[in-house]
């Protein structure tokens, strides 16, 4: 869909869209700074190896209704399938519209949630200039999401799935988390699709902001199909010595897209940001990291792999910027990718940006293929080349899998990694 046929299902449906008057002002505002930026694509530096200009051409429906009763049965399905807490806060989203049937808004001390399809000027709250063109299209057409509020520290992760059903639907999603000064919250989402023979997109919207000596823990386990485009933008401030974990498993889609913009903004804030992405037939996987470091003393850790069969290709932007008067710094940068196939492709491009002295900042990045030696070592044990195989490279993908601290969470993306595995780690060519 071009720019000029989204003004048009803007001009023809946008009053189904939630909020009057201002808000409405507010869409159109961003629809038409998206219409003038346009889908970005390689001749913008930051998406030099995604290219979302084909999505132009597609007839996606940005005016989502709600989902029919048979959708809403199979999301039923898929939800139960995840075997979660009964017992957690739980917001279920599917094709872009809360679904209050499978959701759980169990009340814990220290934790508000506020659904946005009911509070819709908090939906459009704290307009961006100059946002980009993906973040303007979402705030033109977003119509459900959720604001989460920490004022303590819950005992349960708080989950978040959103389930897409194809059809030629491109749900635009917005969250907002905001934790109090001394706040303790985990939020853990699924992104998962039903089975659909129409392709469809996401774009999605997340606005954190942690107060000082806050903690957050964010994962997020990924499983699109191949019908399905997402993108995703999660702009986060950090405030003094509060601290970030964002862990993330990718682990299919036909192109995904995901944005971490960190405002490291008091002394001691850190940042620990993994991600294991699995890609294989012709997924293409972009991770975009760009840390802030606006204040002294604070840290950040990136440490990203990846594993690339068939003729996928992965792709790790990591950017470290140190302002001039943050001093005593300390940011590193790991970016490893495995190839399973001569027609894979990966591409790295880790960068570091500093103007000033006082700092420790390192970054590093390697492509390759499986040891040839320990293949060899593992073979001239009885072990069968596929097997061994599949045990190197689900060695490699575990240092990232082991990093999250959320017990369930944990087995989730460790289960599906070794479901990816299974279907590939043992095959080469």
């Amino acid at each position: 869909m071009s720019a000029s046929a989204a003004g048009r299902q803007f001009e023809e449906r946008g009053m189904q869209l939630p909020g009057k008057g201002q808000l409405a002002t507010l869409r159109r505002a961003a629809l038409a700074q998206f219409e003038a930026q346009g889908l970005p694509g390689r001749r913008v530096e930051s998406w030099r190896y995604t290219d979302l200009s084909a999505l132009s051409a597609k007839p996606f429906d940005y005016v989502v209704a709600a989902p029919p009763a048979e959708v809403v049965a199979r999301a039923a399905d898929a939800v139960t399938a995840l075997a979660l807490d009964p017992d957690a806060t739980r917001l279920v989203f599917v094709d872009g519209n809360w679904v209050e049937a499978l959701s759980s808004l169990n009340s814990e001390p220290g934790l508000v949630v506020n659904l946005l399809g009911r509070k819709p000027d908090a939906l459009l709250a704290g307009e961006v200039p100059g946002e980009s063109a993906l973040a303007a299209l979402n705030r033109a057409f977003a119509r459900d999401g959720a604001e989460i509020l920490a004022t303590g520290a819950p005992t349960r992760p708080v989950e978040i799935i959103t389930i897409g059903s194809g059809r030629g639907l491109a749900p635009q999603l917005r969250f907002r988390l905001k934790l109090s000064r001394g706040a303790r919250l985990a939020v853990v989402e699924h992104r998962l699709d039903l089975a659909g023979a129409e392709e469809a997109w996401l774009n999605s919207v997340t606005d954190i902001d942690l107060a000082d000596d806050s903690s957050l823990e964010l994962m997020r386990l990924q499983r699109h199909g191949m019908n399905q485009y997402s993108t995703g933008l999660s702009r986060i401030r950090i405030g003094a010595n509060a601290k970030l974990f964002a862990g993330s498993v990718e682990a299919g889609g036909r192109l995904v897209r995901h944005e971490l913009e960190i405002l490291l903004d008091g002394p001691g804030a850190a940042a620990d940001i993994c991600s294991l992405a699995l890609t294989q037939g012709r997924e293409h996987c972009d991770l975009r990291i760009a840390v802030d470091h606006r204040a002294p003393r604070t840290t950040s850790r990136q440490n990203a792999r990846s594993i690339a069969n068939d003729a996928s290709r992965s792709i790790f932007n990591g950017k470290v910027t140190v302002r001039e008067h943050a001093q005593n710094i300390d940011a590193r940068q790991e970016n490893h990718s495995l190839l399973l196939s001569a027609r894979a492709e990966v591409d790295s491009k880790p960068e570091l940006e500093i103007y000033a002295d006082q700092v420790a900042c390192s970054h590093g990045a390697t492509v390759g293929e499986l040891d040839e030696d320990a293949l060899f070592y593992l073979r001239s044990r009885g072990i069968e080349d596929r097997e061994a195989r599949a045990l190197l490279t689900e060695a490699f993908a575990a240092v990232i899998l082991e990093r999250f601290g959320n017990d369930a969470y944990r087995a989730r993306a460790r289960a599906a990694a070794r479901e990816w595995l299974a279907a590939h780690a043992g095959t080469s060519g």
